[in-house]
Protein backbone atom coordinates (compact mmCIF):
# COMPACT_ATOMS: atom_id res chain seq x y z
CA UNK A 1 0.00 0.00 0.00
CA UNK A 2 1.05 3.82 -0.94
CA UNK A 3 2.06 5.86 1.46
CA UNK A 4 0.30 8.49 2.10
CA UNK A 5 2.67 11.70 1.65
CA UNK A 6 2.79 14.14 4.64
CA UNK A 7 1.36 17.60 3.48
CA UNK A 8 4.26 20.37 3.36
CA UNK A 9 3.65 22.91 6.99
CA UNK A 10 2.74 26.51 6.39
CA UNK A 11 6.16 27.13 8.32
CA UNK A 12 8.16 25.39 5.33
CA UNK A 13 6.12 26.77 2.68
CA UNK A 14 6.64 30.35 3.47
CA UNK A 15 10.26 29.83 4.22
CA UNK A 16 10.51 28.25 0.91
CA UNK A 17 8.73 30.80 -0.88
CA UNK A 18 9.85 33.73 0.78
CA UNK A 19 13.94 32.14 0.10
CA UNK A 20 12.81 31.89 -3.59
CA UNK A 21 11.77 35.64 -3.89
CA UNK A 22 15.26 36.63 -2.00
CA UNK A 23 17.21 34.45 -4.39
CA UNK A 24 15.28 36.00 -7.54
CA UNK A 25 15.22 39.35 -6.19
CA UNK A 26 18.95 39.14 -5.51
CA UNK A 27 19.48 37.54 -9.21
CA UNK A 28 17.74 40.32 -10.81
CA UNK A 29 18.92 42.96 -9.02
CA UNK A 30 22.40 42.13 -9.06
CA UNK A 31 22.30 42.37 -12.91
CA UNK A 32 20.66 45.08 -13.65
CA UNK A 33 23.21 46.60 -10.66
CA UNK A 34 26.08 45.57 -12.16
CA UNK A 35 25.01 46.60 -15.72
CA UNK A 36 24.46 49.54 -13.95
CA UNK A 37 27.83 50.82 -12.04
CA UNK A 38 29.52 49.01 -15.11
CA UNK A 39 27.96 51.80 -17.13
CA UNK A 40 28.51 54.17 -14.53
CA UNK A 41 32.36 53.22 -14.50
CA UNK A 42 32.64 53.79 -18.13
CA UNK A 43 31.36 56.80 -18.37
CA UNK A 44 33.44 57.87 -15.85
CA UNK A 45 36.05 56.66 -17.30
CA UNK A 46 35.29 58.36 -20.86
CA UNK A 47 34.17 61.98 -19.14
CA UNK A 48 38.03 61.63 -17.84
CA UNK A 49 39.73 60.99 -20.90
CA UNK A 50 37.39 63.65 -22.62
CA UNK A 51 38.77 66.06 -19.97
CA UNK A 52 42.48 64.82 -20.52
CA UNK A 53 42.42 65.01 -24.64
CA UNK A 54 40.36 68.41 -24.97
CA UNK A 55 43.08 70.19 -22.37
CA UNK A 56 45.51 68.97 -24.84
CA UNK A 57 43.86 69.99 -27.81
CA UNK A 58 43.89 73.27 -26.67
CA UNK A 59 47.39 73.48 -24.94
CA UNK A 60 49.60 76.24 -26.98
CA UNK A 61 52.51 73.30 -26.87
CA UNK A 62 51.09 70.74 -28.63
CA UNK A 63 49.59 72.81 -31.07
CA UNK A 64 53.02 74.76 -31.62
CA UNK A 65 54.74 71.37 -31.97
CA UNK A 66 52.24 70.41 -34.82
CA UNK A 67 52.76 73.70 -36.78
CA UNK A 68 56.12 72.48 -36.64
CA UNK A 69 55.64 69.09 -37.51
CA UNK A 70 58.13 67.70 -35.36
CA UNK A 71 58.90 66.05 -31.69
CA UNK A 72 60.47 68.87 -29.03
CA UNK A 73 61.65 68.08 -25.74
CA UNK A 74 59.32 70.49 -24.23
CA UNK A 75 55.92 68.72 -25.56
CA UNK A 76 57.30 65.91 -24.28
CA UNK A 77 58.57 66.85 -20.58
CA UNK A 78 54.68 68.22 -20.48
CA UNK A 79 52.91 65.11 -21.28
CA UNK A 80 55.46 62.42 -19.57
CA UNK A 81 54.47 64.71 -16.42
CA UNK A 82 50.76 64.30 -17.11
CA UNK A 83 50.91 60.46 -17.19
CA UNK A 84 52.99 60.35 -14.34
CA UNK A 85 50.77 62.32 -12.36
CA UNK A 86 47.48 60.17 -13.47
CA UNK A 87 47.39 56.57 -12.87
CA UNK A 88 44.02 56.44 -14.73
CA UNK A 89 45.95 57.23 -18.13
CA UNK A 90 48.35 54.84 -20.10
CA UNK A 91 48.87 56.38 -23.07
CA UNK A 92 48.90 59.81 -25.00
CA UNK A 93 49.41 60.75 -28.68
CA UNK A 94 49.81 63.43 -30.90
CA UNK A 95 49.94 63.20 -34.06
CA UNK A 96 49.35 65.18 -37.68
CA UNK A 97 47.22 64.82 -39.95
CA UNK A 98 48.86 61.81 -41.64
CA UNK A 99 48.66 60.19 -38.65
CA UNK A 100 52.48 60.49 -37.89
CA UNK A 101 52.95 60.80 -34.01
CA UNK A 102 54.76 63.58 -32.96
CA UNK A 103 54.60 62.39 -29.42
CA UNK A 104 54.22 58.92 -27.41
CA UNK A 105 54.84 57.25 -24.17
CA UNK A 106 56.95 55.26 -26.01
CA UNK A 107 59.79 57.85 -27.68
CA UNK A 108 61.45 54.98 -30.00
CA UNK A 109 57.50 54.97 -31.71
CA UNK A 110 57.74 59.38 -32.22
CA UNK A 111 58.04 59.81 -36.10
CA UNK A 112 56.09 56.55 -37.03
CA UNK A 113 52.27 56.11 -37.72
CA UNK A 114 49.06 56.22 -35.25
CA UNK A 115 48.44 52.32 -35.57
CA UNK A 116 44.60 50.88 -34.64
CA UNK A 117 42.35 52.55 -37.50
CA UNK A 118 39.86 54.23 -35.20
CA UNK A 119 41.56 57.46 -36.03
CA UNK A 120 39.22 58.45 -39.87
CA UNK A 121 36.38 60.00 -37.53
CA UNK A 122 39.12 62.63 -35.54
CA UNK A 123 40.55 63.74 -39.11
CA UNK A 124 37.28 65.09 -40.35
CA UNK A 125 37.12 67.17 -36.85
CA UNK A 126 35.17 64.88 -34.92
CA UNK A 127 35.91 63.80 -30.89
CA UNK A 128 34.59 60.69 -29.47
CA UNK A 129 35.26 57.11 -28.01
CA UNK A 130 36.46 54.27 -29.08
CA UNK A 131 38.19 50.80 -28.62
CA UNK A 132 40.91 49.07 -30.21
CA UNK A 133 44.27 47.27 -30.48
CA UNK A 134 47.05 49.95 -30.19
CA UNK A 135 50.68 49.15 -30.62
CA UNK A 136 51.13 48.79 -26.64
CA UNK A 137 47.49 46.82 -27.15
CA UNK A 138 43.78 46.97 -26.12
CA UNK A 139 43.02 50.36 -25.30
CA UNK A 140 39.91 52.19 -24.20
CA UNK A 141 40.86 55.53 -26.33
CA UNK A 142 39.44 59.05 -26.66
CA UNK A 143 39.93 60.95 -29.60
CA UNK A 144 40.10 65.07 -29.87
CA UNK A 145 40.96 67.33 -32.95
CA UNK A 146 43.16 70.16 -33.10
CA UNK A 147 43.20 73.14 -34.73
CA UNK A 148 45.38 76.34 -35.28
CA UNK A 149 44.64 80.08 -34.50
CA UNK A 150 42.69 80.01 -37.94
CA UNK A 151 40.69 77.12 -36.76
CA UNK A 152 42.15 74.62 -39.33
CA UNK A 153 42.66 71.05 -38.13
CA UNK A 154 46.69 70.39 -37.52
CA UNK A 155 46.53 66.67 -36.08
CA UNK A 156 44.61 65.23 -33.17
CA UNK A 157 45.42 63.74 -29.69
CA UNK A 158 44.33 60.64 -28.47
CA UNK A 159 44.69 59.37 -24.45
CA UNK A 160 43.68 55.88 -23.67
CA UNK A 161 43.76 53.38 -20.87
CA UNK A 162 44.65 49.65 -21.42
CA UNK A 163 41.50 47.69 -21.33
CA UNK A 164 42.70 45.13 -19.24
CA UNK A 165 42.76 48.17 -16.34
CA UNK A 166 38.61 48.37 -17.07
CA UNK A 167 38.60 45.08 -17.02
CA UNK A 168 40.27 44.84 -13.25
CA UNK A 169 38.03 47.40 -12.32
CA UNK A 170 34.65 45.54 -13.50
CA UNK A 171 35.92 42.33 -11.81
CA UNK A 172 35.88 44.26 -8.32
CA UNK A 173 32.71 45.78 -8.97
CA UNK A 174 31.16 41.96 -9.37
CA UNK A 175 33.24 40.48 -6.70
CA UNK A 176 31.79 43.05 -4.51
CA UNK A 177 28.40 42.69 -5.50
CA UNK A 178 28.06 39.32 -5.03
CA UNK A 179 29.36 39.31 -1.56
CA UNK A 180 27.06 41.74 -0.87
CA UNK A 181 24.19 39.46 -2.32
CA UNK A 182 25.36 36.77 -0.36
CA UNK A 183 25.30 38.66 3.02
CA UNK A 184 22.10 39.90 1.83
CA UNK A 185 20.28 36.30 1.26
CA UNK A 186 21.81 35.35 4.01
CA UNK A 187 19.85 38.08 5.72
CA UNK A 188 16.78 37.52 3.42
CA UNK A 189 16.66 34.10 4.53
CA UNK A 190 16.78 34.83 8.46
CA UNK A 191 13.89 37.10 8.19
CA UNK A 192 11.93 34.76 5.85
CA UNK A 193 12.02 31.90 9.07
CA UNK A 194 11.30 34.20 11.62
CA UNK A 195 8.18 35.67 9.63
CA UNK A 196 7.30 31.90 8.79
CA UNK A 197 7.17 31.60 12.62
CA UNK A 198 5.49 34.75 13.40
CA UNK A 199 2.74 33.58 11.24
CA UNK A 200 2.41 30.11 12.63
CA UNK A 201 2.43 31.63 15.89
CA UNK A 202 -0.70 34.02 15.33
CA UNK A 203 -2.80 30.82 13.29
CA UNK A 204 -2.54 29.68 17.40
CA UNK A 205 -0.44 26.74 15.87
CA UNK A 206 -3.04 25.34 13.39
CA UNK A 207 -2.06 24.60 10.12
CA UNK A 208 -4.62 25.89 6.85
CA UNK A 209 -6.43 22.20 6.37
CA UNK A 210 -7.14 22.08 9.95
CA UNK A 211 -8.60 25.42 9.95
CA UNK A 212 -10.67 25.18 7.10
CA UNK A 213 -12.36 21.80 8.54
CA UNK A 214 -13.30 24.18 11.41
CA UNK A 215 -15.09 26.35 9.04
CA UNK A 216 -16.86 23.94 6.86
CA UNK A 217 -19.23 23.10 9.64
CA UNK A 218 -20.52 26.01 9.71
CA UNK A 219 -20.52 27.24 6.08
CA UNK A 220 -23.35 25.69 5.13
CA UNK A 221 -25.47 27.49 7.79
CA UNK A 222 -24.30 30.73 6.69
CA UNK A 223 -24.20 30.39 3.08
CA UNK A 224 -27.88 30.12 2.74
CA UNK A 225 -28.19 33.64 3.79
CA UNK A 226 -28.86 36.88 1.25
CA UNK A 227 -27.10 38.70 3.64
CA UNK A 228 -23.03 38.99 3.40
CA UNK A 229 -21.30 37.95 6.51
CA UNK A 230 -17.37 38.88 7.65
CA UNK A 231 -16.00 37.98 10.44
CA UNK A 232 -12.67 38.74 12.27
CA UNK A 233 -10.80 37.83 15.02
CA UNK A 234 -9.50 40.13 17.91
CA UNK A 235 -6.38 40.57 15.89
CA UNK A 236 -8.55 42.14 13.10
CA UNK A 237 -7.83 38.75 10.91
CA UNK A 238 -10.69 37.90 8.69
CA UNK A 239 -11.67 34.07 9.79
CA UNK A 240 -15.02 33.58 7.91
CA UNK A 241 -16.97 35.34 4.73
CA UNK A 242 -19.73 33.26 3.40
CA UNK A 243 -20.76 33.82 -0.91
CA UNK A 244 -23.12 36.82 -0.74
CA UNK A 245 -20.31 38.74 1.03
CA UNK A 246 -17.64 36.99 -1.38
CA UNK A 247 -19.94 38.17 -4.27
CA UNK A 248 -20.65 41.16 -2.78
CA UNK A 249 -16.66 41.87 -2.88
CA UNK A 250 -15.40 40.31 -5.80
CA UNK A 251 -13.45 38.02 -4.44
CA UNK A 252 -12.44 34.17 -3.34
CA UNK A 253 -12.60 32.32 -0.02
CA UNK A 254 -8.94 31.93 -0.42
CA UNK A 255 -8.19 35.14 -1.22
CA UNK A 256 -9.43 36.58 1.88
CA UNK A 257 -8.91 34.21 4.32
CA UNK A 258 -6.29 34.53 7.19
CA UNK A 259 -6.04 38.36 5.94
CA UNK A 260 -6.19 41.49 7.09
CA UNK A 261 -9.54 43.18 6.93
CA UNK A 262 -7.96 46.54 6.53
CA UNK A 263 -6.41 45.39 3.82
CA UNK A 264 -9.39 43.69 2.23
CA UNK A 265 -12.15 45.89 2.96
CA UNK A 266 -10.76 49.19 4.74
CA UNK A 267 -13.94 51.18 4.30
CA UNK A 268 -15.71 48.87 7.16
CA UNK A 269 -13.21 49.14 9.71
CA UNK A 270 -13.84 46.27 11.66
CA UNK A 271 -11.06 46.53 13.92
CA UNK A 272 -12.76 49.65 14.89
CA UNK A 273 -15.19 47.39 16.67
CA UNK A 274 -13.09 44.89 17.95
CA UNK A 275 -11.30 47.73 20.03
CA UNK A 276 -14.18 49.64 20.98
CA UNK A 277 -16.62 47.14 21.50
CA UNK A 278 -19.53 48.92 20.12
CA UNK A 279 -22.16 48.20 17.71
CA UNK A 280 -23.20 50.14 14.75
CA UNK A 281 -26.22 49.76 12.49
CA UNK A 282 -27.21 51.18 8.98
CA UNK A 283 -23.92 52.43 7.90
CA UNK A 284 -23.10 53.18 4.41
CA UNK A 285 -20.18 53.09 1.55
CA UNK A 286 -19.43 52.03 -1.57
CA UNK A 287 -17.06 48.46 -2.96
CA UNK A 288 -16.48 47.86 -6.05
CA UNK A 289 -19.14 50.15 -7.45
CA UNK A 290 -22.39 48.68 -5.29
CA UNK A 291 -24.06 50.56 -2.78
CA UNK A 292 -23.71 48.88 0.63
CA UNK A 293 -25.26 48.94 4.25
CA UNK A 294 -23.84 47.59 6.72
CA UNK A 295 -24.39 46.51 10.65
CA UNK A 296 -21.00 45.86 12.84
CA UNK A 297 -21.52 43.99 15.81
CA UNK A 298 -18.57 42.73 17.96
CA UNK A 299 -18.22 39.43 19.33
CA UNK A 300 -18.06 38.54 22.76
CA UNK A 301 -16.25 35.62 24.54
CA UNK A 302 -18.25 36.54 28.09
CA UNK A 303 -17.14 39.84 28.91
CA UNK A 304 -14.17 40.00 26.39
CA UNK A 305 -13.96 41.36 22.67
CA UNK A 306 -13.00 38.31 20.40
CA UNK A 307 -13.71 39.84 16.93
CA UNK A 308 -16.06 41.73 15.57
CA UNK A 309 -19.34 40.64 12.72
CA UNK A 310 -20.22 42.70 9.39
CA UNK A 311 -23.71 42.09 8.12
CA UNK A 312 -23.31 43.30 4.78
CA UNK A 313 -26.34 44.08 2.43
CA UNK A 314 -26.72 45.77 -1.35
CA UNK A 315 -28.86 48.18 -1.75
CA UNK A 316 -28.38 49.22 -5.51
CA UNK A 317 -32.07 48.99 -5.77
CA UNK A 318 -32.47 51.99 -4.61
CA UNK A 319 -32.54 53.89 -7.73
CA UNK A 320 -32.62 57.86 -6.70
CA UNK A 321 -29.70 57.59 -4.12
CA UNK A 322 -28.37 55.00 -7.11
CA UNK A 323 -28.84 57.85 -9.64
CA UNK A 324 -27.31 60.99 -7.13
CA UNK A 325 -24.43 58.02 -6.61
CA UNK A 326 -23.69 57.37 -10.55
CA UNK A 327 -24.13 60.71 -11.63
CA UNK A 328 -27.08 60.59 -14.24
CA UNK A 329 -28.73 63.28 -12.83
CA UNK A 330 -26.15 65.38 -13.59
CA UNK A 331 -25.83 63.82 -17.00
CA UNK A 332 -29.57 64.73 -17.91
CA UNK A 333 -28.82 68.01 -16.53
CA UNK A 334 -26.28 68.65 -18.83
CA UNK A 335 -27.82 66.95 -21.96
CA UNK A 336 -30.85 69.45 -21.40
CA UNK A 337 -28.22 72.22 -20.78
CA UNK A 338 -27.00 71.45 -24.28
CA UNK A 339 -30.27 71.60 -25.71
CA UNK A 340 -31.61 74.71 -24.47
CA UNK A 341 -28.04 76.47 -26.03
CA UNK A 342 -28.67 74.35 -28.96
CA UNK A 343 -32.13 76.02 -29.85
CA UNK A 344 -30.98 79.46 -28.48
CA UNK A 345 -27.79 79.48 -31.54
CA UNK A 346 -30.78 78.29 -34.24
CA UNK A 347 -32.98 80.80 -33.45
CA UNK A 348 -30.34 83.36 -33.90
CA UNK A 349 -29.15 81.84 -36.89
CA UNK A 350 -32.38 81.13 -38.25
CA UNK A 351 -33.23 85.05 -37.62
CA UNK A 352 -30.37 86.62 -39.28
CA UNK A 353 -31.13 84.23 -42.30
CA UNK A 354 -35.05 85.63 -42.50
CA UNK A 355 -33.45 89.35 -42.69
CA UNK A 356 -31.36 88.13 -45.33
CA UNK A 357 -28.00 88.55 -43.24
CA UNK A 358 -26.28 85.26 -44.98
CA UNK A 359 -23.08 86.55 -44.62
CA UNK A 360 -23.54 87.19 -40.70
CA UNK A 361 -24.96 84.23 -40.45
CA UNK A 362 -22.12 82.57 -41.87
CA UNK A 363 -19.82 83.90 -39.42
CA UNK A 364 -21.73 83.80 -36.89
CA UNK A 365 -21.44 79.62 -37.51
CA UNK A 366 -18.05 79.81 -38.37
CA UNK A 367 -17.08 81.43 -34.68
CA UNK A 368 -19.25 79.11 -33.08
CA UNK A 369 -17.46 76.34 -34.48
CA UNK A 370 -14.43 77.62 -33.58
CA UNK A 371 -15.42 78.30 -30.21
CA UNK A 372 -16.52 74.91 -29.76
CA UNK A 373 -13.37 73.06 -31.53
CA UNK A 374 -11.43 75.16 -28.87
CA UNK A 375 -13.23 74.21 -25.84
CA UNK A 376 -14.25 70.31 -26.82
CA UNK A 377 -10.34 69.67 -27.99
CA UNK A 378 -8.73 71.49 -24.66
CA UNK A 379 -10.92 69.48 -22.27
CA UNK A 380 -10.29 65.91 -24.42
CA UNK A 381 -6.81 66.32 -24.51
CA UNK A 382 -6.57 67.18 -20.67
CA UNK A 383 -9.45 64.77 -19.60
CA UNK A 384 -8.90 61.33 -21.03
CA UNK A 385 -11.75 60.14 -19.02
CA UNK A 386 -14.58 60.30 -21.53
CA UNK A 387 -17.47 60.36 -19.02
CA UNK A 388 -16.00 63.04 -16.70
CA UNK A 389 -15.12 64.86 -20.22
CA UNK A 390 -18.65 64.87 -21.52
CA UNK A 391 -19.48 66.17 -17.85
CA UNK A 392 -17.66 68.93 -17.94
CA UNK A 393 -18.66 69.97 -21.61
CA UNK A 394 -22.52 69.87 -20.49
CA UNK A 395 -21.65 71.80 -17.55
CA UNK A 396 -19.63 74.42 -19.63
CA UNK A 397 -22.80 74.60 -21.88
CA UNK A 398 -25.29 75.00 -18.81
CA UNK A 399 -23.17 77.62 -17.61
CA UNK A 400 -23.84 80.02 -20.85
CA UNK A 401 -27.05 79.31 -21.03
CA UNK A 402 -27.29 81.12 -17.21
CA UNK A 403 -24.47 83.73 -18.16
CA UNK A 404 -21.58 82.17 -16.20
CA UNK A 405 -18.39 81.65 -17.34
CA UNK A 406 -17.03 77.89 -16.78
CA UNK A 407 -13.51 77.09 -17.35
CA UNK A 408 -10.92 73.98 -16.97
CA UNK A 409 -7.61 75.48 -15.99
CA UNK A 410 -4.78 74.67 -18.61
CA UNK A 411 -2.14 72.30 -16.47
CA UNK A 412 -5.55 70.10 -15.12
CA UNK A 413 -5.22 66.00 -16.11
CA UNK A 414 -7.08 63.23 -15.47
CA UNK A 415 -6.40 59.80 -16.74
CA UNK A 416 -8.84 57.45 -18.99
CA UNK A 417 -8.82 55.17 -15.31
CA UNK A 418 -8.09 57.02 -12.37
CA UNK A 419 -5.75 54.70 -9.12
CA UNK A 420 -7.88 56.72 -6.66
CA UNK A 421 -11.49 57.05 -7.57
CA UNK A 422 -14.51 55.12 -9.53
CA UNK A 423 -15.22 57.03 -12.70
CA UNK A 424 -18.77 56.89 -10.97
CA UNK A 425 -17.54 58.90 -7.69
CA UNK A 426 -15.71 61.30 -10.18
CA UNK A 427 -19.04 62.07 -11.83
CA UNK A 428 -20.63 62.68 -8.43
CA UNK A 429 -17.91 64.78 -6.87
CA UNK A 430 -17.04 67.09 -9.94
CA UNK A 431 -20.82 67.37 -10.61
CA UNK A 432 -22.11 68.19 -7.14
CA UNK A 433 -19.08 70.63 -6.61
CA UNK A 434 -19.91 72.53 -10.32
CA UNK A 435 -23.99 72.39 -9.60
CA UNK A 436 -23.71 74.06 -6.03
CA UNK A 437 -21.16 76.40 -7.48
CA UNK A 438 -23.62 77.84 -9.89
CA UNK A 439 -26.17 77.82 -6.99
CA UNK A 440 -23.81 79.98 -5.35
CA UNK A 441 -23.34 82.67 -8.15
CA UNK A 442 -27.31 82.45 -9.40
CA UNK A 443 -28.36 82.72 -5.68
CA UNK A 444 -31.13 86.21 -5.29
CA UNK A 445 -28.07 87.51 -2.76
CA UNK A 446 -25.82 87.50 -5.45
CA UNK A 447 -25.75 90.66 -7.92
CA UNK A 448 -22.41 90.65 -9.25
CA UNK A 449 -23.57 90.24 -13.21
CA UNK A 450 -20.03 91.10 -14.51
CA UNK A 451 -18.34 88.50 -12.38
CA UNK A 452 -19.57 85.03 -12.57
CA UNK A 453 -17.14 82.47 -12.73
CA UNK A 454 -16.63 79.30 -12.06
CA UNK A 455 -12.87 77.89 -12.07
CA UNK A 456 -12.43 74.27 -12.51
CA UNK A 457 -8.92 72.10 -11.50
CA UNK A 458 -8.19 68.40 -11.85
CA UNK A 459 -5.06 66.76 -11.74
CA UNK A 460 -3.70 63.28 -11.13
CA UNK A 461 -0.62 61.68 -10.08
CA UNK A 462 0.98 58.71 -9.12
CA UNK A 463 0.92 60.31 -5.68
CA UNK A 464 -2.05 62.47 -5.35
CA UNK A 465 -5.78 63.08 -6.95
CA UNK A 466 -6.70 67.11 -6.99
CA UNK A 467 -10.11 68.69 -7.50
CA UNK A 468 -10.38 71.76 -6.92
CA UNK A 469 -14.13 74.57 -8.06
CA UNK A 470 -13.92 77.89 -7.43
CA UNK A 471 -16.36 80.25 -7.68
CA UNK A 472 -17.06 83.83 -7.73
CA UNK A 473 -20.32 83.25 -5.87
CA UNK A 474 -22.36 84.78 -2.62
CA UNK A 475 -20.12 82.55 -0.32
CA UNK A 476 -20.64 81.09 3.05
CA UNK A 477 -20.10 82.11 6.91
CA UNK A 478 -17.29 79.98 9.08
CA UNK A 479 -20.87 78.62 10.69
CA UNK A 480 -22.27 77.06 7.09
CA UNK A 481 -18.79 75.39 6.09
CA UNK A 482 -18.32 73.49 9.64
CA UNK A 483 -22.35 72.38 9.21
CA UNK A 484 -21.53 71.38 5.41
CA UNK A 485 -18.82 69.24 6.91
CA UNK A 486 -20.55 67.38 9.58
CA UNK A 487 -23.02 66.21 7.06
CA UNK A 488 -26.31 66.90 5.56
CA UNK A 489 -26.99 70.38 5.75
CA UNK A 490 -27.72 73.30 3.12
CA UNK A 491 -28.47 76.85 2.98
CA UNK A 492 -30.98 75.77 0.28
CA UNK A 493 -33.15 74.57 2.51
CA UNK A 494 -35.02 71.43 3.76
CA UNK A 495 -34.29 68.09 2.44
CA UNK A 496 -31.58 69.35 0.21
CA UNK A 497 -27.67 69.09 0.21
CA UNK A 498 -27.41 65.34 -0.84
CA UNK A 499 -24.49 66.32 -3.24
CA UNK A 500 -22.39 67.49 -0.66
CA UNK A 501 -23.06 64.28 1.54
CA UNK A 502 -22.24 62.19 -0.90
CA UNK A 503 -19.24 64.12 -1.41
CA UNK A 504 -18.40 63.89 2.08
CA UNK A 505 -18.71 60.06 1.83
CA UNK A 506 -16.77 58.99 -0.73
CA UNK A 507 -14.39 61.11 0.37
CA UNK A 508 -14.09 59.71 4.30
CA UNK A 509 -14.42 56.17 2.30
CA UNK A 510 -11.27 57.22 0.21
CA UNK A 511 -9.39 58.36 3.24
CA UNK A 512 -8.97 61.61 1.27
CA UNK A 513 -9.34 65.45 2.23
CA UNK A 514 -12.14 67.80 1.80
CA UNK A 515 -10.94 71.86 2.41
CA UNK A 516 -13.25 74.84 2.00
CA UNK A 517 -12.24 78.41 2.07
CA UNK A 518 -15.05 80.78 1.59
CA UNK A 519 -15.85 84.38 2.40
CA UNK A 520 -19.13 86.29 2.19
CA UNK A 521 -19.38 88.06 -1.20
CA UNK A 522 -16.08 87.10 -2.45
CA UNK A 523 -16.49 83.03 -3.16
CA UNK A 524 -16.04 80.02 -2.12
CA UNK A 525 -13.19 77.57 -3.24
CA UNK A 526 -13.69 74.12 -2.59
CA UNK A 527 -10.75 71.01 -2.75
CA UNK A 528 -10.85 67.62 -2.56
CA UNK A 529 -7.64 65.70 -2.00
CA UNK A 530 -6.93 61.95 -2.18
CA UNK A 531 -3.15 60.44 -1.60
CA UNK A 532 -1.73 57.58 -2.46
CA UNK A 533 -2.64 54.84 0.40
CA UNK A 534 1.18 53.05 1.94
CA UNK A 535 -0.45 50.61 3.39
CA UNK A 536 -3.97 49.41 2.75
CA UNK A 537 -5.17 47.92 0.01
CA UNK A 538 -8.93 47.99 -1.50
CA UNK A 539 -10.48 48.93 -5.27
CA UNK A 540 -11.88 52.78 -4.93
Amino acid sequence: MKKERKPVSIRWQLIIVNVIVVIITLVAGTAISLTYYVNTMEQQLESELHTVAFMLSKTETVIETLKANQASEELNAYIDEILAGNTEINVITVADMTGKRVYHIDKEKIGQYFVGGDDDDVRQGKHYASKAVGTLGYQFRYFYPVFDEENEQIGFVMVSTFMSNVDKMKNNIVINMIRLSALVLIVGIGLAVMLAEKIKNSLSGYEPAQIVKILTEREEIFDSLEEGLVAVNNRGEIIFANKAALKLINAETGDILNKSAEEILPQIKLTETVKSGLSANNLSTVIHNRDIIYDKLPIRDKTEVVGALAVMRNRTELKQLAQQLTGVNHFVDSLKANNHEFMNKLHVILGLLQIGAIKDAEDYITELSHQQGIIVNTITERIENRSVAALLLGKISRGNELNIKVKLLPNSYLPRHSKFLSTDSLVTIIGNLIENAMDAINCEEFEDLENEEITIFIHEDDNNLIITVDDTGVGMSEETIENIKKGRYSTKGKGRGIGMTLIRNIVENSEGELMIDSKRGIGTSIAVIIKKKRNLGGSH
